[in-house]
């Protein structure tokens, strides 16, 4: 379980057809998906991403080396949604590992 200050970036994007985030989780070394949710389950959208990226291990240093994988994503695609972020996200500092009553 997480403990300490928990760094996340939320990038937005948006389509005529779609809108959807990319929350970059820094202590997690994840990159997550989020499609938006019923206000009613907002805190659950994150858990059940249909895309959880480990960093370090669904990111691959080349395009090639995906090899027709759906699930890897290159070195170059992750860095442009960490730059995006960057420049333009929203930043939030959360505090894990506290109990709530």
């Amino acid at each position: 379980m997480p403990r300490g200050d928990q760094h996340f970036c939320v990038i937005g994007y948006r389509t005529p057809d779609w809108t959807w985030a990319y929350v970059h989780w820094k202590e997690g070394r994840m990159l997550l998906l989020w499609e938006g949710s019923d206000p009613d389950s907002a805190s659950e959208a994150l858990l059940h991403s249909r895309r959880q990226l480990s960093l370090d291990t669904d990111m691959v240093p080349t395009q090639g080396d995906i090899q027709g994988s759906t699930y890897l994503v290159s070195k170059t695609w992750v860095d442009e949604r960490l730059d995006d972020c960057a420049k333009h996200g929203f930043r939030y500092v959360g505090r894990a590992g506290k109990k709530r009553k």
